[in-house]
């Protein structure tokens, strides 16, 4: 840690514990990433790393409209900061489909995004959205190599076009992750990374036409 970057000027007079963090550094490497995509509407920020409204606020004001989030407290405190896109970036299960579903009634400027990955959680997350009248986007989680959720290349069109004939379910598109892919190197990164997006760019394209 640079030391004299993140030094406070009286810490003694900091409550403890207590959250910190530098405003100025959090918006310079916002500006980078906003660079290295080439556009913030290319950006999904995940919270789960700062589960802050005023953090989503900030990075909103610099063009950011969509957000991902891992629980329903995460995705509550962003949708009530108003984003044009808010990702529950975790599987639907349980009590939460009708949480979720309570968000999206309550955020109607906000458009929502499930990820989906089984079937059988689709046809629940259908009903439910059925029973209010509610269509929600889903995207299908794609396995790019990680091998810890997502559906893989094989099944991934079935399971497409599967969750098209769901009421109340509307395809919205693939989500790829490859967690697993950091090496240090970019080139090794790039070359580690390319194949399987290559396969999702390709399956994206195969089921648009």
């Amino acid at each position: 840690m640079d030391h004299a970057t993140y030094a406070l000027k009286d810490p003694g007079d900091v409550c403890s514990p207590a959250l910190i963090f530098y405003r100025d550094l959090i918006k310079a490497n916002t500006r980078a990433a906003i660079e290295v995509a080439g556009d913030a509407g290319r950006l999904w920020p995940h919270v789960k790393s700062h589960k802050m409204a005023d953090m989503v606020k900030m990075q909103m004001a610099m063009g950011i409209e969509r957000f991902k989030c891992a629980t329903i407290a995460e995705l509550n405190m962003a949708a009530a900061c108003g984003p044009r896109h808010l990702l529950m970036a975790y599987p639907l299960v349980g009590p939460n489909a009708a949480l979720f579903l309570n968000a999206m009634e309550r955020h109607p400027g906000t458009q929502f995004y499930a990820l989906g990955d089984s079937i059988k959680a689709m046809e629940l997350l259908s009903r439910a959205a059925s029973a209010r009248g509610l269509t929600v986007r889903v995207l299908a989680d794609v396995n790019l190599g990680m091998d810890r959720t997502g559906v893989g290349f094989d099944r991934l069109a079935d399971f497409y076009r599967a969750c098209a004939r769901l009421p109340g379910i509307s395809p919205a598109g693939l989500h790829c992750y490859d967690g697993h892919v950091h090496e240090a190197d970019l080139a090794d990164r790039r070359d580690r990374a390319a194949p399987p997006l290559r396969r999702a760019l390709d399956a994206a394209a195969a089921l648009a036409a």
